[in-house]
């Protein structure tokens, strides 16, 4: 029924859109919109007991679900590229935008691809022939759509060049307000500006608390056809800019503008659709191309909250901070920041993390991480190329180090009790990752030792003592279990066996360095720290003369701040913020001192 009413209703929609006269219908758009979003609701939302398609959908749509041919047809030429004619307004900006949160991204990606065509504002008329242009005949959009993307245009441009820190709220709401109508104009200058300015990013994240859902949805699109995932297909030399600097080290701005604006977009506005540029990279990864690699990471430490771990800042360490990384993961965390608080979303960590674990995404991309950092060295052997060792080594450690983090990430199971067994059912056996996908000896451990941990230490931390048996989803990674030794002799040449046994090969790759060295020195020093900071907070919530000292030193500060007599007197009280506080580090030392003693009987 759908199919055969679109087919009767898209000449004549169309050919309303085209020649510009639906601006004066807006009531006939918003009846469209919602009579084709209860029609794509019965189509696309799967049913409440197919738990498989919620799960892999975090938005509840269902990643497979299919509309016909004269449906879209219909979105494409009319309901989306409508949008366009009219005013800007975030009314008809939400009603567009129900319609189109029912269908997957992959064919909301595919409508604003149709809407953008080959061009933006002038660039429209400059793919034309010069006999077309002359004719005025093939034109690839409408002559109204172009004139209010050139209007929008100039609008957007004026109020970029006036922003700032100072302004940011007042030009925030006048740059929202010119992308109603017109998303794609409107951010792919924002991302042009952003590639030339860094100092802009923060800003420019802070101008879309006032932009639409729609826009959102837009604007993940827009970064993914600016990093080269939208025009043309991954396979391709999707670049069409140089992405590293003539030495081969270092990205160029435009892309390291890119990898930071992404971790801090996705960390603001979690629920953005994030698979499509997840997506991306894995088909870049799979090409053997590493130089999106850090909008991964950047993605993981900032959208994820996971700085503390990465590894590309270890050779800056001091002596103190290697020795936190031997401990727990909190004690890692207060180690590598010196006590500051990170500020981590919470609901945008869950987002990533959900994604990345649905459709084994997550697992996918470690390995062709995985292979990729086997590859690298020989990349240039086969074409006849020569890279300097430098750049090969470089490109070694950044894969190296991202591997890690993804890693670390997928199985960390403080933010997602089922982590772990989600990371167990997207991961290959350890032959397979050895036979199948032809990883490195080393590495296909490191990518099972996390569950090979968790069945050794699967009680309360400590070895197994008991006849219980591990958790059913540890089976496949459980030391001795007769599929996980048997496939040790074929890791290793024959002649290897001569000269070690398979418990020492499996002891030497099974445990961490958490598991031999408890840095009790690191544990005792970070525990005072944050003891001494909760008495700080005790005295001043009691008052009196105790926190005396403590408030006169908190006024000095907020007067040498600027403050007024009212900022000052805020300063020296003891605020919510003072409270939450004092309960996060009671919360700290006490998970600090537990993780302290376990590791300490687990090294004994």
């Amino acid at each position: 029924a759908m199919a055969g009413m679109s087919s009767l209703l898209r000449p004549p929609l169309a050919a309303l859109a085209d020649s510009g006269r639906i601006r004066s219908h807006r009531d006939l758009y918003v009846r469209m919109c919602r009579l084709y979003g209860r029609r794509c609701a019965a189509s696309t939302v799967p049913p409440s007991g197919d738990d498989a398609a919620v799960a892999a959908s975090p938005s509840g749509i269902d990643p497979t679900a299919s509309v016909d041919d004269d449906t879209l047809s219909v979105l494409s030429s009319f309901l989306v590229p409508s949008l366009s004619l009219f005013p800007p307004d975030t009314t008809l900006a939400a009603e567009l935008w129900s319609v189109l949160r029912l269908l997957p991204y992959g064919m909301r990606y595919g409508l604003y691809a149709a809407w953008r065509g080959p061009g933006l504002e002038k660039g429209t008329l400059r793919s034309m022939s010069p006999k077309s242009a002359r004719e005025g005949t093939d034109v690839p959009k409408p002559l109204g759509r172009i004139e209010s993307e050139i209007e929008t245009g100039i609008a957007a441009r004026y109020v970029l060049k006036r922003i700032s820190k100072e302004n940011i709220a007042d030009t925030g709401r006048q740059l929202a307000k010119t992308s109603h109508n017109n998303p794609l104009v409107v951010f792919t200058d924002m991302l042009g500006k952003i590639e030339s300015y860094d100092n802009l990013i923060l800003m420019m994240v802070d101008t879309f608390e006032y932009v639409t859902e729609l826009g959102l949805d837009v604007m993940g699109y827009c970064l993914l056809v600016s990093l080269g995932g939208g025009a043309k297909a991954v396979g391709e030399d999707a670049g069409r800019r140089s992405r590293m600097k003539m030495g081969g080290l270092n990205t160029e701005q435009w892309l390291a503008s890119l990898e930071t604006f992404s971790g801090a977009f996705y960390k603001k506005f979690p629920n953005v659709e994030l698979r499509g540029i997840l997506v991306y990279l894995a088909e870049r990864f799979r090409g053997g191309t590493a130089s999106e690699l850090g909008v991964l990471r950047s993605l993981i430490k900032t959208a994820g909250g996971y700085g503390f771990v990465d590894y590309d800042s270890t050779a800056s360490l001091s002596a103190q901070q290697l020795d936190g990384r031997c401990g727990s993961r909190l004690l890692k965390r207060e180690t590598s920041s010196f006590g500051v608080v990170d500020d981590i979303n919470r609901a945008a960590s869950r987002g990533l993390r959900s994604v990345l674990q649905g459709g084994d995404l997550g697992v996918i991309i470690l390995i062709l991480l995985a292979r990729m950092r086997s590859d690298v060295l020989y990349s240039g052997a086969a074409e006849g190329t020569r890279e300097h060792v430098k750049v090969i080594g470089n490109r070694y450690d950044d894969i190296e180090a991202v591997m890690c983090l993804l890693l670390e990430y997928l199985s960390d199971s403080s933010g997602d009790p089922d982590a772990k067994e989600k990371f167990a059912a997207s991961m290959p056996t350890l032959a397979d990752l050895r036979g199948k996908y032809g990883i490195d000896t080393a590495v296909a451990w490191m990518l099972c030792r996390p569950l090979v941990r968790k069945s050794m230490f699967y009680m309360d931390d400590s070895k197994i003592t008991s006849k219980e048996e591990p958790p059913a989803y540890l089976e496949p990674f459980t030391t001795s279990s007769q599929s996980m030794s048997g496939s040790y002799e074929r890791l290793l040449p024959e002649a290897a066996w001569e000269h070690i046994t398979p418990a020492m090969f499996e002891t030497f790759y099974s445990l961490r360095i958490y598991d031999i060295s408890c840095p009790e020195e690191r544990y005792n020093v970070d525990i005072d720290r944050l003891k001494k900071d909760c008495e700080r907070l005790i005295q001043l919530q009691k008052g009196g003369e105790a926190a005396r000292g403590q408030m006169s030193v908190l006024a000095a500060a907020a007067a040498a701040a600027g403050g007024n007599l009212h900022q000052i007197r805020q300063a020296t009280a003891f605020t919510k913020t003072h409270a939450t506080e004092l309960d996060r580090l009671k919360r700290n030392v006490e998970q600090l001192s537990g993780d302290f003693r376990r590791q300490r009987k687990r090294r004994e």
